[in-house]
This record gives structure tokens, C-alpha cells and sequence, in this order.
């Protein structure tokens, strides 16, 4: 209570006297510690606020910092330590990141002559860190710096405690901190603008841990055979603990990072120079850091993953047997249950959760981060079966909850999409796709593209469009035309139907053939002599036949259609500026009498002049004039 006042109406100067001499105190007395040290860790911390630390100054030379440290140190040294571990997990368990800043108000004390201090105090050396830490956050976001700081001394508070807790079974009073830790984290991290610093305290924290050791007085009168296999089974239970919370914070902390493991495996694959500050960022050594934690822990990373990608593939097995047993259900009803699959697991699981199991994403994500740590993959090659079920349980439940939104296990799992379509043969990965149930494949396909078109990164985009190009063309001819096809002719995004008419467009001109035979070398004639037939052109992906023009024709004068109407935007003029482009690229492909109806369609309803999209479709429709104009002679 008397905390409160003095926090409240008291200067700044009068705060730091106080405090000092409540130092002393706490140092002269253990025994009131003990009595009281429960009480005083939540007074304490409120005078950790803005008006009172001066976030633009070295922490070092706050008193006020200086002091609640000492404060708490004393606690966690003379303390009970098991009310004070109480106390510290329930002030971190209800710690939160308030949006709204302190009253500008309190600036002013915070920046008053009474706060400055030329010398720093004297602190633990740990507190260098604290000091270069939150000097970032401060100018980066001030709304984090005061959560950050309180966290940083509550878990320093909390690793104390826990070493001076004397028990027989000290994985109970680790299990209490973690949980608070992990309320802390999943209540927050949506408003966390930079995670390193939370990624940095869980780490600090798991790896400073060390179990306290039980007193004589506990031990006396236990069988030293019984001591032993619970030290043994309590040792076991703590490497579970930690790694949960290891695995957790990764899984969560890292969702608004885009960390972009499959463009740098897309770079070695185009032998590109990747970006060299990619892995030595703080983000990418905590990472690497978190994941040898791991490991050391005796986690194997390879069976949990392995194990994980079977758990995805039978999320889905309820789809195979639907499909082959419903006749009453459409294709549109049948992709939504894929699209639900996931997130319905995911909150199943969640709620019947009785067991101490690892965070599937963050297992996830430390198989990636193995890759980019190790330089090699944690699975030398991955069924590209595989590899989708992972990508669709990993994507879709992101569509029904935020929650599950996580854009560092979106680059994961195109990375593992890369290492499926690159270390295995065309001919098993053809094989292995013609056996994915149609729905299975067509949700598949739909989340890749949506993913793709909504990416903002022009470079990451046009890595996840060719990553959907390459799947495409190991996909059957005639399952990869119904997609596109089904996507022109559905779909009510203009970006979407750019996109996939672009790839039709090179799947049409395009062949797998073409790229081996410009490396060979030719031959004029045989054993004897005589010359040798020359070789059929080139199969492309998917070969332009008269349905299939018929079809594309049919959807681009649906666009034109839609284009000619006053009400038009930006969008539907640049869908026909695509398609004006996909003509003129295939007409030596194309039926002649059908460039013909196009032609004459946009001479005549496209010749007013607005917009620039019209210049530029009309420089298209004049090419595509000039080659009928030629080949009708040729006739």
C-alpha cells in the first residue's frame, strides 16, 4: 500500500531515495523477507513505468531500475520461494501489451533533471543486456519497451526462485512458470512488433535452468534406489517441459516473421548468391540457437517430423473415404470439408489435449530451420503426397481463424513443397500426384494460388508462381487445364485469372523436352551414313487442341463482355490486356477463325481512347490483325 503512495504522489527524486533505503532494509531483516517478500514483487513493479524510466537514456543509469532489481533479488535470495514463484507467475500470466501509451504527461517527469545520473549503478553485469535490448525496442516501438523491461525482470526473478525451491518434484514448479510464460506469450504476440526480444528472454530462460537440488530434511528416510529413479523421471519430465515451451514460443512468436527459408533454397536451386544477412540477422540466430537447444534436449527432429507429416496426411483420410462413398455431396461441398479439415482438427485436438505434446508448428518450423542451420535437409527427400497434406493443414485453417495465420510456416512448408518436387524423380512425383484424390488436389491448387496472388513480396510472388508452375506441369495435362479453366471461368478475382492465364500461357509454348534437347548434341547421319528423320516437335505441358481453344475462347469473350460495359474497372481491362497477350504469344497454335472473332471484337467495341490499358490492347489486337492478315494470303 505504501508502494502505491509513494509511486503516486511522490517525485521522481523522492521515488529513488525510497527505494534505496527499502533496499537496505530488505537486506538487514531476512527474516521479514520471508514473512513479506510474497507482497511486495507487484508494488514493485509498477514503478517501472514511463514517467519514471527515461526510455531515450542507458538503463544503467536508472536508480529506479537499479533498485526494484536489487529488490527482487533480495526476494528471490531471502524470500519464501515458493509463494515468490507464485506471485512472479501471476504477475507475468496477466501482463499484457496495452495499445494505448501513458499520458504524454508523464514524459515530462520521466525527462526532469531529478532522473539524470552520470554514473550507473551498481547492477548485476546481466544487465547489459536489458540495456542494449530495450534502447532498440525504445526506438522502434515505445508502446513495448515497459511490457518488455517488466518481462525481462520477472523472468529473471522467476529463474531465481525456481532455484531456491526445495522439493523432490521441481518439474511442478517449472510446469507453473511455463504455463505463465506461455499465457503471456499467446495473449500478446499478435500486438508484438518485434519478437526477437521474447524469443531471447525463453531462450535465456531454458537454458539458465538448473533443477534445485532437494534438501537432507526431504531426503532423509528415502531409499537411495527410489531417490534415484525420481531424480531420474523428474530429469526427464523437466527436458519435456522446456522443449514444449522451446517449440511453443517458435510456433507462436514467429508467425509475422516471413523468414523466407524457401527463397533460399529456391537460390541455391538457380544457383544464386543468397542473401548472406538472411541467416546472421538476430531473428536467424535465435533460431538456429533455439533449434540446437533443442536437439540437445534429446528431441529427435527427424522421427517428430516424420511423425507429423503422417498426422497430416490423416487429417485428410476422411475426404478419400467421402468421396468414394458419397454420391450426394457436389465438388463445392466436398472442397469446403478439405478446406475446414484443419482448423477442426486443430480445435479438437486442443480440447482433448491430456498429454504434454510438442507445438506441431513450431516442430514444423524447426524442421526448416535445420536446413538453413545445418546447410542440409532433415529428410533427404519427402513424398510430394506429403509435402501437400503438410502444406493444405499448415494453410487452410488460417481462413477460419487468425489465430492460425502464421506466415514463417508458410515459407516452411513451400520450402518442403521445393525439397519434394527437387530430390525425388519426375516419375515417382508423377506416379505420387496421380494417386491424390481430385479434391484433394484441386483445394491444393486453389490455396497455392490464393496464397500467391495475395503475397505483397514481388519476389516471393514470383517464387510461389513458379513453384505453382512446376507443380502444374507434373500434374496430369488434363487435371492441370481443368484447374485453369475452372479458375478463368469461377473465380471472381481478376488477379487470380492474370495469374493462371499466365501460366496456361507458358504451359501451352513451353515443353519438358525442350530444355534437354538444347543441351544435346546433333547428329547428321547414321552408321552408314544415311540421314537420320528429323524429331517431332516438342510435346508442350498442355497441348492447344480444338476443345480446349473452344473453352479458353468461350471465357475470354465472357471477359470482353464484362470489359465493354460502362461500369468496367482497371481489372477487367487488364484481364483483357492478358488475354490479348495469350493470343498473340499462341497464335501460330491457335484456330485461325477464332483470333479472327476477337480481333473483330475488339476493332470494334475497344477504339475510344480513356484509360492506358486501351493503348496497349489495341497494340496486341494490331499485332494479332497484322498475322492474320498475312496468313489468310498464305490460304
Amino acid at each position: 500500500m505504501y508502494n502505491k503512495q509513494v509511486n503516486s504522489e511522490y517525485s521522481l527524486k523522492e521515488k529513488e531515495h525510497y527505494l534505496e533505503v527499502l533496499l537496505e532494509l530488505l537486506k538487514e531483516d531476512s527474516d521479514i523477507v520471508k514473512e513479506i517478500g510474497w507482497d511486495l514483487p507487484k508494488s514493485l513493479l509498477e514503478f517501472l513505468s514511463s514517467k519514471n524510466v527515461d526510455a531515450k537514456k542507458h538503463l544503467a543509469l536508472s536508480p529506479i531500475v537499479s533498485s526494484v532489481m536489487n529488490c527482487l533479488y533480495e526476494l528471490a535470495m531471502n524470500g519464501n520461494p515458493k509463494e515468490c514463484l507464485l506471485i512472479a507467475c501471476e504477475l507475468v500470466s496477466s501482463l499484457s501489451i496495452n495499445l494505448i501509451e501513458e499520458d504524454a504527461s508523464d514524459e515530462e517527469t520521466a525527462n526532469s533533471p531529478d532522473s539524470n545520473k552520470d554514473e550507473a549503478t551498481n547492477n548485476d553485469i546481466e544487465m547489459a543486456d536489458i540495456c542494449l535490448k530495450t534502447e532498440i525496442y525504445a526506438t522502434k516501438n515505445s508502446v513495448e519497451f515497459i511490457p518488455n523491461l517488466k518481462i525481462y525482470v520477472l523472468f529473471e526473478f522467476m529463474s531465481s526462485t525456481l532455484k531456491r525451491v526445495n522439493t523432490l518434484y521441481p518439474s511442478k514448479f517449472l510446469a507453473m512458470a511455463i504455463s505463465a510464460i506461455v499465457k503471456y506469450v499467446r495473449t500478446n504476440i499478435e500486438l508484438m512488433d518485434d519478437v526477437y526480444f521474447i524469443l531471447r528472454r525463453i531462450y535465456s530462460f531454458c537454458v539458465a535452468y538448473v533443477a534445485p537440488q532437494p534438501s537432507d530434511n526431504l531426503t532423509n528416510g528415502i531409499d537411495p534406489s527410489d531417490l534415484e529413479k525420481i531424480s531420474k523421471d523428474e530429469s526427464v519430465l523437466q527436458k519435456k517441459l522446456l522443449a514444449n515451451l522451446t517449440v511453443l514460443a517458435i510456433g507462436n512468436c514467429l508467425k509475422k516473421m516471413p523468414r523466407n527459408i524457401d527463397k533460399i533454397y529456391f537460390s541455391n536451386l538457380m544457383h544464386k548468391k543468397a542473401n548472406a544477412s538472411e541467416d546472421s540477422t538476430p531473428i536467424g540466430n535465435i533460431c538456429n540457437q533455439y533449434y540446437e537447444f533443442v536437439v540437445s534436449l534429446g528431441v529427435d527432429m527427424k522421427q517428430l517430423f516424420e511423425e507429423c507429416l503422417e498426422e497430416s496426411k490423416h487429417i485428410y483420410d476422411v475426404v478419400l473415404a467421402d468421396s468414394k462413398t458419397s454420391i450426394t455431396k457436389s465438388k463445392e461441398e466436398i472442397n469446403q470439408i478439405v478446406y475446414e479439415l484443419s482448423y477442426a482438427y486443430q480445435t479438437k485436438k486442443l480440447a482433448h489435449e491430456k498429454s504434454l505434446e510438442l507445438d506441431q508448428y513450431g516442430v514444423i518450423i524447426l524442421s526448416a530451420i535445420h536446413y538453413s542451420s545445418n546447410g542440409a535437409h532433415l529428410l533427404l527427400q519427402i513424398d510430394i503426397q506429403n509435402a501437400i497434406y503438410l502444406y493444405l493443414r499448415c494453410t487452410t485453417a488460417s481462413l477460419f481463424s487468425e489465430a492460425y495465420d502464421n506466415k514463417f510456416l508458410d515459407s516452411v512448408v513451400r520450402y518442403w513443397l521445393w525439397v519434394s518436387i527437387t530430390n525425388t524423380s519426375i516419375k515417382d512425383i508423377k506416379a505420387s500426384i496421380e494417386l491424390l484424390p481430385g479434391h484433394i488436389n484441386t483445394s491444393f491448387l486453389q490455396m497455392l494460388l490464393m496464397k500467391g496472388c495475395n503475397e505483397s513480396n514481388s519476389e516471393t510472388k514470383l517464387m510461389e508462381f513458379t513453384l505453382l508452375t512446376r507443380i502444374l506441369c507434373l500434374m496430369p495435362e488434363k487435371t492441370s487445364f481443368e484447374f485453369i479453366f475452372e479458375t478463368l471461368l469461377h473465380c471472381p478475382y481478376i488477379t487470380v485469372k492474370i495469374a493462371v492465364l499466365d501460366i496456361l500461357k507458358d504451359m501451352m509454348i513451353k515443353s519438358p523436352e525442350a530444355a534437354d534437347s538444347s543441351k544435346s548434341t546433333p547428329v547428321s547421319g547414321g552408321n552408314n551414313g544415311t540421314p537420320i528423320p528429323p524429331k517431332l516437335p516438342p510435346r508442350p505441358y498442355i497441348s492447344v487442341n480444338e476443345d480446349r481453344m473452344a473453352s479458353i475462347h468461350s471465357v475470354a469473350e465472357m471477359s470482353l463482355s464484362t470489359a465493354r460495359q460502362k461500369k468496367r474497372t482497371q481489372g477487367d481491362l487488364l484481364l483483357v490486356l492478358t488475354y490479348m497477350n495469350f493470343f498473340v504469344s499462341l497464335r501460330n497454335k491457335w484456330n485461325l477463325g477464332l483470333l479472327t472473332l476477337i480481333n473483330n471484337e475488339i476493332t470494334e467495341a475497344f477504339q475510344e481512347e480513356g484509360e492506358p490499358e486501351l493503348g496497349f490492347i489495341n497494340i496486341a489486337n494490331d499485332s494479332l490483325s497484322t498475322y492474320i492478315e498475312e496468313t489468310s494470303k498464305c490460304l
